[in-house]
């Protein structure tokens, strides 16, 4: 199977335009506030460069995609969807599992009973 360069070009169109209507419709103003972005340092900003960078980016993701999706033989809605729930199960699932854990974690050592640094899970 040879590389859909069409459909890796609309997956990045696609994944661009949903980018700008989550970030610069939806929820603008609680991004900006998480990010520290007052409306005058936004306005000072170049508009164009970051756009561009975040196609670049997004045609990078949809050509990896894709690659994976041939690697795997993905050419049903089946085989599809299986490599979604694996990517996702490998790389998206775990992710914010580190930062929770360290709230687990004692906050100095004076709260431990033992000597000895315990891993935030026991």
């Amino acid at each position: 199977m040879k590389t859909n360069y069409a459909a890796v070009f609309i997956g990045a169109v696609a994944y661009w335009l949903l980018g700008a209507v989550w970030y610069g419709v939806l929820f603008r103003k609680p991004w900006m506030a998480l990010e520290n972005i007052s409306i005058e340092q936004a306005k000072s900003m170049n508009p164009v460069l970051p756009y561009v960078i975040t196609f670049v980016l997004n045609l990078l993701i949809a050509y990896a995609l894709a690659q994976i999706c041939i690697w795997r033989n993905a050419n049903t809605v089946g085989r599809g969807a299986s490599v979604g729930v694996l990517l996702w199960i490998g790389f998206i699932g775990p992710s914010p599992t580190p930062p929770t854990c360290t709230k687990c974690a004692p906050k100095n050592s004076s709260q431990s009973t033992n000597s000895s640094p315990s891993p935030a899970w026991s």
